[in-house]
């Protein structure tokens, strides 16, 4: 196989963490919205940013690791590790977004969702 054959496939075996990554976001909204006693319906959206920042900062975690930024060897199925680097910056900038996202909404008191008895 050639080399960008190599990175294709290695590029593919990623996205699996990444996946993961979104379903850990998801998840810890939902233990946000739960926790805050969010009622369903309403429009609250900082629980929204919250899952979007968790994904974001994790699935740049994880691209971060592959392209070996963090000084950790990348997973033995990466063979370009240089081509996630791309990756890391556009997840990078969206979980700065998303962050800022979450805390000027969280922080904003126009929510005004209801309180679970």
């Amino acid at each position: 196989p050639s080399a960008a054959a190599k990175d294709l496939v290695s590029l593919a075996l990623v996205f699996p963490r990444v996946e993961a990554c979104l379903f850990l976001g998801m998840g810890l909204g939902s233990i946000y919205a739960f926790i805050m006693g969010l009622e369903r319906g309403t429009k609250d959206v900082a629980v929204i940013h919250f899952m979007h920042m968790i994904w974001a900062i994790a699935v740049c975690a994880c691209h971060s690791q592959n392209a070996g930024l963090f000084g950790m060897t990348p997973e033995r199925n990466v063979t370009g590790a240089d081509k996630l680097v791309p990756f890391v910056v556009l997840t990078g900038v969206q979980a700065v977004l998303y962050t800022a996202a979450f805390i000027l909404s969280s922080n904003s008191g126009a929510a005004k969702s209801k309180k679970r008895n």
